[in-house]
Parts: structure tokens; C-alpha cells; sequence
């Protein structure tokens, strides 16, 4: 039912320019990381082609996590006729993305003259009403907007540890001479126009999700071999 137009379906990520088992000198290593991140975050920035609430979103494109919410919320309401209830609810509450969700809902059952669910219905004249009352929106700084970027920042500094054995963090006193997946991720993010706030603020958001995504996982071995 998605009118959302087919991204061009992206080529599979290949990480790493060097693997495990290859030499490299200790000075080649963070270029050669600093490369491949730039060559992931660029893929990060297109739209993917993967089909479900993915389909058509860059992960890592400001806003790209109210996307694949309001996709989400969309698969959720056509589920069943009581979700279609649950979401207008949310939307008549003040919910922006469920507001959203189910405003493009009308225009893809209006687009294939296709009969809209008696909630959606009733829905779609509440939003052509003179007496209609608009909610206020719910203030604050919405958790949804960054969440798909977030995880892309988390797995990026997941595949630098991986393939080039990067620390995910650095101290004070190595911030000049040692680079961290995070200094790398966060010079790649610069490069690429996001800014998310410096080095600091991805070292925060690798806190606060990477135990949630690593869920007890065990690093490998500390990248590629070193050649003296």
C-alpha cells in the first residue's frame, strides 16, 4: 500500500580496507579506518532498499528515526482494526508522528480508491472539521528523531573496534595523540555535515545504547595484524 517511491537498492557493506590477517604499520591503521568509516557514513546517507520500515530511510539522515517510526506506526494501525483505534488516539492526543502516520495512510487509500478502515474514516473527517479542536503538540526534544542515527553511530564504532582494533573511547591525555572509534566516527560525521556535538556527544550516545546493543557480546581479536 506504500506510495513511498523504491530507493536504489545500495551494494553490500564491506567494512574494512584491511583484514584481520594483513599487515599494517601503526600509523597506516587510523587512515585506513578513517577511510572505510567515510565510505560507510556516505552509504548511511542513502536511502536503503530493504523493504519493511527500513525501506527508503538514511540511517544516518536528521530525522531518518521519525521515519522508520511513522513506518512502523503505519504496519502497526493495519495490523488490526483495534491498532487503527490505538493510534488515532495517540494521534488526538497530541502525537505528531502518529498524526503523520496516519495522514499518509488516507492519501495512499485515497490513492488507490481503495474503502479507509471505519477508524481512519472517522479520522479523516475529524481533520476537515470547522470545529475541529488541534492538539498541542508534546514539547520537548523527541526521542524518535535520532534513535536510527544513533544505532548507526553504535555499530559503526562496533565495526572500528572489529576490523582495526580502535578503542570505542580515548582519555583526556590522548585526545592529540591517539585516535578513538569515536574521534573517527565524529570526524566522519563533521565531514558529512552531521553534527551531533562534538566527540563527547558520541562518546555519550555509545554509552547510553552500546550495552542495550552489545547485550553481553565479546570483542574478537584487536584488528588487523601489525606490521612493525
Amino acid at each position: 500500500m506504500s506510495c513511498r517511491c523504491r530507493a536504489r537498492r545500495a551494494a553490500p557493506l564491506k567494512m574494512a580496507v584491511v583484514r584481520k590477517g594483513d599487515a599494517a604499520t601503526k600509523e597506516e591503521i587510523p587512515a585506513q579506518a578513517l577511510a572505510a568509516a567515510r565510505e560507510w557514513g556516505a552509504r548511511m546517507l542513502e536511502p536503503m532498499a530493504l523493504g519493511g520500515i527500513f525501506d527508503g530511510i538514511a540511517p544516518l539522515e536528521h530525522g531518518g528515526g521519525r521515519l522508520m517510526v511513522r513506518s512502523l506506526l503505519k504496519q502497526y494501525a493495519l495490523w488490526h482494526p483495534m491498532n487503527m483505534t490505538y493510534v488515532c488516539d495517540w494521534a488526538r492526543n497530541g502525537w505528531d508522528d502518529a498524526d503523520l502516520a496516519l495522514r499518509e495512510l488516507i492519501a495512499e487509500f485515497a490513492e488507490h480508491s481503495a474503502p479507509m478502515p471505519a477508524s481512519l474514516e472517522a479520522y479523516n473527517l475529524e481533520l476537515i472539521s470547522p470545529l475541529r479542536i488541534i492538539p498541542a503538540k508534546r514539547r520537548g526534544r523527541k526521542k524518535a528523531t535520532q534513535i536510527l542515527q544513533d544505532i548507526a553511530i553504535v555499530v559503526l564504532i562496533i565495526m572500528l573496534r572489529e576490523e582495526y582494533g580502535l578503542a570505542p573511547t580515548r582519555r583526556q591525555d590522548q585526545r592529540k595523540s591517539r585516535p578513538s572509534a569515536c574521534s573517527v566516527v565524529n570526524d566522519v560525521l563533521t565531514d558529512k555535515g552531521v553534527h551531533r556535538g562534538g566527540e563527547r556527544a558520541i562518546e555519550k550516545v555509545w554509552e547510553r545504547l552500546s550495552p542495550r546493543i552489545l547485550n553481553g557480546f565479546k570483542w574478537k581479536g584487536a584488528g588487523p595484524s601489525v606490521r612493525k
